[in-house]
Order: structure tokens, then C-alpha cells, then sequence
């Protein structure tokens, strides 16, 4: 019986402990958070209410609007808010999250318990350890008997170095913490990460058709996913149209979307018979807020075209490309597709033009230009392939499509290609016997790169100051420079490029050289020009001076020594 009892009282511990360590682990992960329960996009005298609370748009001034303040339908009283403004009112929290010129977008929270930090593989690290969680590098520095010094790298770059105790949390740039315990001033400690999570999701616009008649009702859905690990705590949806049009109910808003659910918003279209033979592009703006006020805005948009005739719809499938340096690779290739159409009751024979810009080339293909038969309600779909250099972000003009003596137009079409993009600006002066050159590197992408630049040397060349080679790991936007000397035994006319080689953080790479550097008298320092120019002025004129003064001293001479002889 003692035997059974001891065994009961074991599971009961055990079970107390996973219960204590549970909650333990949900106190790491979780958070008291403002939870908004309603929201709307408001105008004058429109209203939104929640659990007896009424807000009703007064007024609107330039970076202000007036909120009339009801409770259960007592008034309690006006007040002018910002945008990104926030006002408790009892358990309630009122926040304008945005004031454009006739309407606010507001959000009415209450406080709650969320899930929002997810917890990383944590670590037993010692004295000297170099740890790398996500963005951060964590660096062991120094113990004492209570306490550790953290190095905290970001990208790379020191952020902070700091004092941490056992049983902390130290949070870094609001989207990392660490938590320390067991601190042994041996050199031992235990750590675990935790990552803020972010929100993400995907979106498309979606109608029955790509091409409709003038007298036609035309509706768009706009479905969003949360593709995210996080709840989303509102997303606000602004649809426009290109060229601008009427749509009936232009803004919607989703409340708490947990991650892998769905929400579908309908936005019916007025009337678009005067956008015949047009293409509008439909957009979606998708704004998403967390739990901490921090945005994440996207963007879709969809082309459909309104004729009673001939058209066409022009696309470029997908619209962001991460650049690699394999060009031929499929993630590297762009897909244009034009649907042409022919909705009237009559067959055609259609030529069709198409053109792509600079720094993009065609793939598998060698013609831009096609000549088509199209039956009565028919349409030919038309696909070719194109590959860009370089990373950026590319136009392609409108296609045309002639028939009838008539010339149909899509619309241009936009896409991305995201990757590093190194340039490089070589230099060089020449003081005294010295050849002062200066390497200007930057980053003129939008994804970072380890950069490593030697520069070539002249033969014979030698280095006075300075070294010829330099490295960094640059972020997009940023630029370096390095400088350096070198004497040569000889005339000297050019200077070769430097070499360049950089790696992005998928392991593509990519080498080039800069241009050489022509020498010529243009490269003397002015500086230097202009003093020995002076020097030499100087000292012509001394030298001036002192020959005429040499002759009239001879000149006198001579007349005073014929004055003697013949006086």
C-alpha cells in the first residue's frame, strides 16, 4: 500500500512539474496586448460602436478629427485626435490609426493575453561562444559570479554589449529576446531565444472574367490567407481603380484572422461603359496591424478590359523575381502573356507588337511580332519568356494590337527583381611622384552582400600607404570607400580596373571589374598646379629683375667709364 502511495504522489509531482513548465513556457511567449474587437473606416456622422460605446466623426481639419464620444448613449464628450493617436475610456481603448481627407480609420481594443514571441532552439553556451539566431549573433564576452556580458550583433554589426542577470529577459530592437539562467562563473550558461512573430499573408483579386462589355456589372473579390504563424489583429483593405472609378463600397476591414484562415471581401464596381475599350487595373492595398501597432502593407492588382470590340490584356507572371547568378535559372525568368480578344461577332486577322526595354532579353524566343486569325467571341493567348541583367525594377511598355486600321493598347506592366547590386567608381590623381587612388564602392540593390574588392596594380608598381584590398558586408543602400598610394619607376598612362566579387545570402556570387582609369594632365592635382605655377611666376620675375638690373648697372658702367676717358 506505502509502495502504491509513493508511486501516486511521483505522478502527481510529475504532473504538477509539465503543468509549472507549461506555464512557465506560455509566460515566455505570451503577452498582455491591446486586442481590437471592432473597426471601421468612418465619415461625418457615420458612427462605430461597441459594448455601449459610440463613436461618431464630427469634423475634419488638416491633421485632426473630431470624435463625438457617446456611452450608452449619453454624450461624454468631443475630443480632437492624430492619426496614430490612442485614448482609453474605461476598459475601452480608442485608436485612429488613419485621417485621410473625408474619412478615419479607427479601432476600438481591449487588453487581452496573446501568443506573440515564438521560442527558438535555445543553447548551452560557453566562454567565447559565437552564437547565430535568425538576424542576431550572440557573443559570450565575460563572466561574473552573478552575472554575463552579452555581445549583440545584428546583420553582422555590433548593436550592444551589456551586463544580464539569471532569470532576465532582455529584449533587442522589439523583436528578439533572450532569457538567462544557470550563470556558472566557470564559463557555463543557459540561454533561450525567443522571435516576435510576424505577420504575413497572401492575397489575389479575383473576378468571374478578364473581359467585359460596357452595359456589364462587374464585381472583384479579394481574398486574403493568413499565411503568417501569428493572429492578425487588423487588416484593412483599400481598393482603387486605374483610370479612377466609382466602387460601391470602396474599404473593408478583418478583425483577429488567426494564421491559415481565409477571409473573401466583395467589391462590386459602378457602372464602367465609359472605360470602353480601356484597360483598368483593379488594386488592392492590404494593410496589416499587429498586436504592437507595427504595419505591414501589400499589394495586389488585376487588369481586366472593357470593350465591345478587339483587345488585349497584357501580364507578367510573377511580378517579383529574386535575382540569381545562374541567369538561365527558372527563378531568374519572367513569363509575359498576352490574351487577345476578340468579342464581337465577326472573325479578324490581328497584328500584334510587343517591345521589352533595356537590360532585359528574350528567352527562347526571337520575335516580337505575330499575326493571328481570331474567331467571333474568341481569344488567342500569346506567351514568351524574358531574362533581366540585373536587379531592379522594370516597365514594360504597353502591346498593340492593329486591325481594322485601328490600333488597340494594353496597359504597361510592372514587376520586380530583387537581389545585390554592387557598382564601383575608380579614381586617381597624381601628387608628386605618387598616385593617389580611391575605390567608391555602393550597394545600389535591395538585398546585402559580402563585397570583397582587390585592385590591380601596374607591374612595378609599388604601395607607399594604403592597401589595395577591402571588404564588407553591405547593406542595401550603403556605401564604403578605400584609399591608397603607389609609386611607379616609369610614365605611367593607365591604371587597370579593380576586381570585384560579391555573395549574397543564398550563396549566389557574381565578379566584374571596374574601368580602368585613364592618367592624364587633368589628373594633376589643381592645388599642386596652381602653387608651382605661382613658384615659377615667382621666380621668373626675380630672375626678370635681377637680369635688368644687371644691365643697367652694366649700362651705367660703360657711360661712366667713356664719360672719364673722353671728359
Amino acid at each position: 500500500m506505502f509502495k502504491r502511495e509513493k508511486l501516486l504522489l511521483l505522478s502527481i509531482c510529475t504532473i504538477l512539474f509539465f503543468i509549472l513548465l507549461t506555464a512557465h513556457a506560455s509566460a515566455m511567449t505570451d503577452e498582455n496586448v491591446k486586442v481590437i474587437r471592432t473597426s471601421g473606416s468612418i465619415g461625418i456622422n457615420e458612427r462605430v460602436e461597441f459594448n455601449g460605446f459610440t463613436l461618431k466623426a464630427h469634423e475634419f481639419h488638416n491633421d485632426t478629427v473630431t470624435l463625438a464620444i457617446y456611452k450608452n448613449d449619453n454624450f461624454v464628450e468631443l475630443f480632437d485626435f492624430y492619426e496614430n493617436e490612442s485614448r482609453q475610456y474605461e476598459d475601452l481603448w480608442i485608436d485612429v490609426l488613419k485621417i485621410e481627407k473625408s474619412s478615419v480609420l479607427i479601432a476600438i481594443s481591449m487588453h487581452d493575453i496573446r501568443t506573440v514571441w515564438t521560442e527558438l532552439e535555445p543553447a548551452h553556451a560557453l566562454w567565447g561562444d559565437y552564437i547565430q539566431k535568425d538576424r542576431y549573433g550572440i557573443e559570450i564576452v565575460s563572466f561574473t559570479d552573478n552575472s554575463i556580458n552579452l555581445g549583440i550583433f545584428v546583420d553582422g554589426n555590433e548593436l550592444v554589449e551589456e551586463t544580464c542577470y539569471p532569470d532576465t529577459e532582455n529584449v533587442y530592437l522589439d523583436d528578439f529576446k533572450i532569457y538567462v539562467s544557470n550563470i556558472d562563473k566557470n564559463g557555463n550558461v543557459n540561454l533561450r531565444f525567443f522571435k516576435k512573430m510576424p505577420l504575413d499573408i497572401t492575397s489575389i483579386i479575383k473576378t468571374k472574367k478578364d473581359v467585359y462589355k460596357p452595359d456589364e456589372a462587374v464585381n472583384c473579390e479579394v481574398e486574403i490567407f493568413n499565411s503568417g504563424d501569428a493572429t492578425i489583429n487588423l487588416a484593412d483593405v483599400k481598393l482603387t481603380t486605374e483610370p479612377a472609378g466609382k466602387i460601391l463600397t470602396p474599404r473593408y476591414q478583418v478583425n483577429n484572422l488567426p494564421p491559415n484562415q481565409t477571409r473573401i471581401l466583395e467589391f462590386p464596381l459602378a457602372s464602367v461603359a465609359e472605360n470602353e475599350d480601356e484597360t483598368i487595373k483593379i488594386n488592392a492595398e492590404v494593410t496589416l496591424i499587429d498586436y504592437f501597432g507595427k504595419r505591414y502593407t501589400y499589394t495586389v492588382s488585376k487588369n481586366i478590359y472593357i470593350s465591345s470590340g478587339f483587345g488585349i490584356i497584357k501580364e507578367v507572371v510573377p511580378q517579383e523575381l529574386e535575382f540569381h547568378s545562374d541567369s538561365h535559372t527558372a527563378s531568374n525568368v519572367a513569363m509575359i502573356k498576352l490574351n487577345v480578344f476578340n468579342v464581337g461577332g465577326t472573325g479578324k486577322n490581328v497584328e500584334i507588337y510587343d517591345s521589352i526595354p533595356d537590360n532585359i532579353r528574350l528567352y527562347n524566343s526571337s520575335s516580337l511580332e505575330w499575326n493571328k486569325n481570331i474567331t467571333p467571341e474568341g481569344c488567342i493567348n500569346i506567351i514568351y519568356y524574358v531574362i533581366p541583367d540585373i536587379p531592379g525594377e522594370y516597365t514594360l511598355a504597353p502591346a498593340e494590337v492593329f486591325v481594322n486600321d485601328k490600333t488597340v493598347y494594353s496597359t504597361e506592366v510592372s514587376f520586380n527583381v530583387h537581389g545585390p547590386l554592387i557598382s564601383i567608381n575608380k579614381t586617381a590623381s597624381i601628387k608628386d611622384d605618387r598616385v593617389q587612388v580611391t575605390n567608391y564602392i555602393e550597394n545600389v540593390g535591395d538585398r546585402a552582400a559580402y563585397v570583397i574588392v582587390i585592385d590591380n596594380i601596374p607591374l612595378d608598381s609599388i604601395i607607399i600607404s594604403g592597401s589595395e584590398f577591402w571588404d564588407d558586408v553591405m547593406q542595401p543602400g550603403e556605401s564604403g570607400q578605400f584609399n591608397y598610394s603607389i609609386q611607379h619607376p616609369g610614365k605611367l598612362d593607365i591604371l587597370p580596373g579593380a576586381s570585384v566579387q560579391y555573395q549574397d545570402v543564398k550563396g549566389d556570387q557574381w565578379h566584374f571589374k571596374s574601368d580602368p582609369v585613364l592618367l592624364s594632365p587633368d589628373d594633376i592635382n589643381p592645388e599642386i598646379s596652381k602653387k608651382e605655377l605661382f613658384e615659377f611666376l615667382v621666380s621668373s620675375y626675380l630672375i626678370l629683375v635681377l637680369v635688368i638690373g644687371i644691365i643697367i648697372i652694366a649700362i651705367g658702367f660703360v657711360i661712366y667709364t667713356q664719360s672719364r676717358l673722353y671728359g
